[in-house]
């Protein structure tokens, strides 16, 4: 979220859906999107950004929900902007 909002857009969105195994959060922002360079190294210890950060804030990120269990998709939405994607398992859901 705070990635989303530290892209200058004026408007970001959030989405949760959930089923019985499942639970589904989205977030998008309409800011400059995610540099292509950057969405090849997502995952990597450390990544270097236009905005000169290293990663390791997204990397612990996916290594948490990762271990939770779960999965982050991150890609440019088609209408601009940047869209993650987290799959956790529903706390009800057996592992």
């Amino acid at each position: 979220l705070n990635n989303a909002a530290d892209t200058g857009s004026q408007k970001i969105a959030l989405q949760v859906a959930w089923n019985d195994t499942q639970v589904q959060l989205k977030v998008r922002d309409w800011g400059p999107g995610i540099a292509a360079n950057v969405i090849e190294q997502i995952g990597k210890p450390i990544i270097h950004t236009d905005r000169g950060g290293l990663g390791i804030g997204l990397m612990l990120s996916l290594a948490a929900v990762e271990r939770a269990g779960g999965s982050v998709q991150l890609r440019n939405h088609p209408d601009g902007g940047a869209l993650a994607t987290l799959l956790l398992p529903h706390a009800g859901a057996s592992l």
